[in-house]
């Protein structure tokens, strides 16, 4: 899956903020983002939080594989 900024603020709602959902088998590229070094958990969870955007960010399960491009 591949995540734009554009897709960001489509698909959230006022606080720009994705949870994507997955695992070891799964990978997802966030164009124009990167990773913030920070981390959340959510129902026991760890989420890897990606900044995307000027004012939305998507949080990663950490399973997942992420690639980030700069724009």
């Amino acid at each position: 899956m591949t995540i734009t900024e554009e897709h960001l603020m489509a698909l959230t709602g006022a606080d720009n903020e994705l949870i994507v959902k997955g695992d070891a088998g799964d990978s997802v590229t966030m164009v124009g983002g990167e990773a913030s070094g920070e981390t959340r958990v959510i129902d026991g969870e760890i989420y890897n939080i990606y900044p995307l955007g000027d004012h939305g960010s998507v949080l990663l399960d950490d399973d997942i594989i992420a690639t980030t491009t700069i724009v």
